[in-house]
């Protein structure tokens, strides 16, 4: 099994998704700080003050989109517990086939087929399917608030064919870390501006100003840097369809079950559930054309040993002395708490 990967971002509850572009709702509460900043800075009368204060407005606008991606643009599905499914991988989505400034979202994304679904199924015989299909059907939580639900349909780039398709996302840090460094840009900004206003240490001012500007620019060209990659989950590549359609790996994926509102008010315009992020992932076959004959037997035992490495009597065992080992047991050291130590450790075999 693959180890946890990081998540960077939280999931909340459908009323706290917004109701219109994120753009422009980020752009309309940076206004407010803004006019306060800007205001304040024409009522001291210097030029400079007028520049730190636009200059920390601009900083918010990146500091709100980004606590908006992180943070309010998943909508939690199900319990909150941990889902596990077996699919097939259709396509890929890597950052490398991003660019600037869509590169910013360094994500690894998958689009899986997913047990008892075919290339050319209907949404709704992929979404009646045992035993994931529902996973991909609209679900309550977000229809009764209205969220636009188009689904999820991915296309193999080798045969052309198409089918409904789980998303699953490998979270990279990138906004992560843009917000990270702004957060502290903005502490510069607001200093500057803040001595600017009192009319001494203007050296200073200017100096942290323009390290302030430094971090917002470089941040926002840089940050896309810090991507996601299959190894983080467990998986040390990705293979899809060849040309006759076969080749693909069947994989067993993990991860925390949610709608994804990002795209309803761009110009995607669509809105589906996924697994978002992928905590664990590992390769459990080759695709050749159909389903295994096996298939039910892959799926249960993918999920019983996600459920016993889970299990609190496995992370029990995992925490203790004898199990932090990182080369070898007797290298390290590592021995049970009610072993006796011993000047002479057994020979390595």
């Amino acid at each position: 099994m693959g180890a946890d990967e990081n998540a960077w971002t939280t999931c909340t509850t459908p009323d706290n998704v917004i109701s219109f572009n994120q753009y422009l709702s980020t752009s309309l509460t940076t206004g407010v700080f803004g006019a306060i900043m800007v205001g304040i800075a024409i009522a001291a009368g210097d030029p400079l003050c007028i520049a730190f204060a636009a200059l920390a407005t601009a900083i918010v606008w990146i500091l709100i989109y980004c606590d908006w991606w992180l943070n309010w643009r998943l909508v939690c599905l199900g319990d909150g517990s941990p889902v596990s499914v077996v699919g097939m991988v259709i396509n890929i989505e890597p950052p490398s086939d991003k660019s600037w400034p869509n590169s910013l979202d360094s994500d690894y994304s998958l689009n899986l087929m997913l047990p008892n679904s075919h290339f050319g199924d209907s949404q709704a015989t992929v979404w009646g399917s045992a035993p994931f299909g529902h996973l991909m059907a609209e679900n309550p939580t977000t229809a009764s608030h209205g969220l636009l639900f188009t689904g999820n349909e991915a296309t193999d780039k080798q045969t052309g064919k198409s089918c409904e398709a789980l998303h699953v996302e490998l979270e990279g840090a990138s906004i992560h870390d843009l917000q990270l460094v702004n957060t502290l840009a903005l502490i510069a900004a607001l200093a500057a501006l803040a001595l600017c206003l009192s009319g001494i240490g203007i050296v200073v001012a200017i100096i942290l100003a323009a390290l302030a500007f430094l971090a917002f620019l470089f941040s926002s060209i840089f940050s896309s840097s810090d991507t996601a990659d299959p190894s983080d989950a467990g998986l040390p590549s990705v293979e899809t369809n060849d040309a006759s359609g076969k080749g693909a790996h069947i994989v067993g994926v993990t991860g925390r079950w949610v709608y994804d509102a990002g795209h309803i008010h761009d110009s995607y315009h669509e809105g589906h559930n996924e697994l978002h992020p992928v905590q664990q992932a590992q390769i459990l076959g080759t695709w050749d054309g159909d389903w295994p004959l096996n298939i039910d037997d892959i799926i249960r035992d993918y999920q019983t040993g996600i459920a016993n490495s889970r299990s609190p009597l496995t992370q029990d065992r995992q925490s203790r002395p004898e199990s932090q080992w990182k080369i070898h047991p007797l290298i390290d050291g590592c021995r049970r708490a009610d072993e006796p130590p011993s000047d002479t450790p057994p020979d390595i075999k």
